[in-house]
C-alpha cells in the first residue's frame, strides 16, 4: 500500500510538472505574436497600436509616447524580426530573447542620419488586464550596419 501511495504522489507531481510546461509551452508562440504586432505596428507608424502593445505602467511608456511622433515624422524604418527565442515566465513576468534589424527605408533631410542596425535584446514582458504587454528590455548587443 505504502508503493501505490508513493506512485501516486510521483503521478501527480508528474502530471503538474506537465500542466506547466504545457502552458509554458503555448505562452512562447503569443509573447512572439506580441512582438510581431509592436514591430508591424511600428513600421506601419501606428501610434495607437504601438502603446497597446506596452504595458501602461512600464518604465519605458513615458518616454516611447513621448518619442514615437517625432521619429514617425523623421524617418520611415523597415523592422525585420531575425531571431526569438522564448525563454521563460513565472507568475508575473515572461521573457524572450529577439534579435532584431531596423533598416532606414526614407528619412526627413533636415533629421539626423539614421543607421541602420541590428539588436539583440532580453525583452520582458508583464499581464495587464489579463494580456501579456511588453514592460522592459536590455540590450545585449547593438550592431550598426551599412546602408
Amino acid at each position: 500500500m505504502k508503493n501505490m501511495w508513493s506512485i501516486l504522489v510521483l503521478l501527480a507531481f508528474l502530471f503538474m510538472g506537465t500542466t506547466a510546461d504545457a502552458s509554458e509551452d503555448a505562452l512562447g508562440p503569443v509573447l512572439r505574436d506580441l512582438v510581431m504586432q509592436g514591430l508591424q505596428a511600428t513600421q506601419n507608424e501606428d501610434i495607437g497600436t504601438v502603446l497597446q502593445t506596452i504595458h501602461s505602467q512600464s518604465p519605458a511608456y513615458n518616454k516611447i509616447t513621448e518619442y514615437l511622433p517625432r521619429i514617425f515624422a523623421e524617418y520611415d524604418i523597415k523592422y525585420d524580426l531575425v531571431s526569438y527565442t522564448y525563454l521563460g515566465a513565472d507568475h508575473e513576468y515572461a521573457v524572450a530573447r529577439i534579435t532584431q534589424t531596423a533598416e532606414k527605408v526614407n528619412q526627413n533631410p533636415e533629421a539626423p542620419r539614421f543607421q541602420n542596425n541590428k539588436v539583440d535584446i532580453i525583452q520582458v514582458f508583464r499581464k495587464e488586464n489579463e494580456a501579456w504587454k511588453f514592460w522592459n528590455q536590455v540590450i545585449l548587443e547593438y550592431a550598426l550596419s551599412e546602408e
